[in-house]
């Protein structure tokens, strides 16, 4: 899904993932060609969904500013909150997460956890064609957790890999307030990089007693029997099956109460309010005492990519 020369939109509450092994490129691109006044899509938000069974290329990702190389900024003013990413997927992405010619870029809120074979597990930072390097890149309260021990490695013969930032393409970000897991094993680092995790000062280096992702089961709809696979009998609860499954924090978890107040969503990725004044690190506010958001603009839509043999 390509999205192009736009201002002021938000994309929200989907759940996305691929069955077939057709997807080739990034699931959300914001990003602008040189064919509208308008040079760079502004004021985008990318918030509470939920990615999962990448199929896609080696060299794609599941969220990616910019790609045609142009020499301005591609994307300016972009948030993206709240979302699950799960590297449940056999298949190897580039990163779940690259920036190409991009300004105010904000990451704040994610969990990015599983095994998800990459080529770096956190991020990809660099230019393309004419891009400028990309400039105010900031990452705040996320997790990027893999409970197998191989962060950022394609295979276990692989090296781990936590970015891959090369020096002079990106000219500023902020790493700040997030937690790494490798299973126990060391976080990678590499001094030819320009983002380690070790730049974070106030980091979070602790198993943040989530669930592992062995059993998961995709919510393929099963038209026979009018449900689907994992149960659901909605779209929403589907959605809120893969979050509370894979995004809840384990009450001994200490991302609860942990977050940066400053930089936290005021709400979680079930629309939940984070307002005790101590959010959790991650997409999900354990404290929250709502059940999820009454507002009906906060269901669902279900993206599900198909290949014509399948119909």
């Amino acid at each position: 899904m390509n999205m192009r020369r736009l201002f002021d939109a938000v994309v929200f509450s989907v759940l996305m993932f691929t069955t077939t092994g057709i997807a080739n490129g990034a699931y959300y691109v914001a990003t602008n060609g040189n064919d509208d006044t308008n040079l760079g899509s502004r004021h985008i938000t990318i918030r509470r969904n939920v990615f999962l069974n990448w199929e896609g290329s080696t060299g794609s990702n599941f969220l990616l500013i910019g790609e045609d190389g142009q020499p301005f900024f591609e994307a300016r003013d972009v948030m993206i909150e709240n979302n699950l990413l799960l590297g449940n997927s056999a298949n190897v992405m580039r990163a779940p997460f690259g920036v190409k010619g991009g300004k105010d870029i904000t990451f704040r809120n994610n969990t990015i956890v599983g095994n998800l074979p990459s080529l770096a597990y956190a991020m990809r930072l660099n230019t393309e064609g004419s891009n400028p390097p990309n400039e105010n890149i900031r990452f705040y309260n996320n997790i990027w957790s893999d409970p197998t021990g191989t962060m950022g490695a394609e295979n276990p013969s692989r090296p781990n890999d936590f970015s891959d930032t090369p020096v002079g393409e990106t000219s500023s970000f902020t790493l700040d307030n997030n937690l790494y897991w490798n299973g126990g094993a060391s976080i990678p680092t590499d001094s030819g990089e320009l983002v380690n995790y070790t730049d974070d000062a106030n980091r979070i280096v602790a198993d943040p007693l989530l669930s592992g992702q062995a059993g998961i089961v995709l919510p393929r709809w099963q038209s026979g029997f009018g449900d689907f696979a994992d149960g659901s009998t909605s779209i929403r609860q589907a959605f809120e099956r893969l979050v509370s499954l894979y995004g809840k924090l384990e009450i001994k978890s200490v991302c609860r109460d942990a977050a940066a107040r400053n930089q936290a969503p005021v709400e979680d990725i079930l629309g939940q309010a984070r307002s005790d004044g101590r959010p959790d690190v991650g997409a999900y506010e354990s404290d929250s005492q709502n059940n999820g958001s009454k507002n009906g603009n906060n269901a669902p839509m279900f993206l599900l990519l198909l290949s014509d043999e399948q119909g």
